[in-house]
């Protein structure tokens, strides 16, 4: 299938071509039930949900659902709602409905093998701090702190660290 599809080189970026193939071939299974796609980024999901809507579906009509983490609550509730006869449930997700949601219908799962992860380096003080703190601004109450807001995280980082990474980027 690999060869097929004219795949691109493993370090350079996720192969959508690959990918594509691999959801056409479970598009044209009979085994009824979703196919989850997991994507590491928002841009993937957006290049793969136009490849799909750009195919010609003989047999089903894909239904699209994207899952990203900077989607609303609303939006994701909507990947459990069942789809028609003719239609097959296509999931492309990050791997947030790896850890935090579980769809029931799922028989396909093709995983791109990549994943997105922010980090920071204390020692050279290089991350997305920016945007992590530009995120917890945005979602934190007005009356609230950056630090504040982190500490209420399930993990929060070191005090210590929020406070020496606040003091580099004022």
């Amino acid at each position: 299938m690999y060869l097929k599809c004219g795949g691109q080189q493993w370090a350079e970026a996720v192969d959508l071509d690959l990918a594509m193939a691999v959801v056409k071939y479970c598009m044209d299974s009979r085994v009824d039930g979703a196919i989850l796609v997991f994507l590491p980024g928002f841009d993937d999901i957006v290049q793969m949900r136009d490849k799909i809507n750009n195919e010609t579906w003989p047999l089903r009509r894909p239904v699209i659902f994207t899952l990203h983490s900077q989607m609303n609550s609303f939006d994701q509730q909507k990947v459990f709602d069942a789809v028609g006869q003719n239609e097959r449930k296509v999931i492309l997700s990050t791997n947030i409905a790896e850890a935090s949601l579980t769809i029931d219908d799922v028989v396909f799962v093709v995983d791109c093998g990549k994943v997105k992860e922010k980090t920071y380096d204390h020692t050279s003080r290089i991350s997305q701090l920016k945007d992590v703190c530009l995120h917890a601004k945005m979602f934190a109450p007005e009356n609230m702190t950056v630090k504040q807001f982190l500490q209420m995280a399930p993990e929060p980082p070191v005090a210590d660290a929020v406070d020496k990474s606040m003091d580099f980027l004022e």
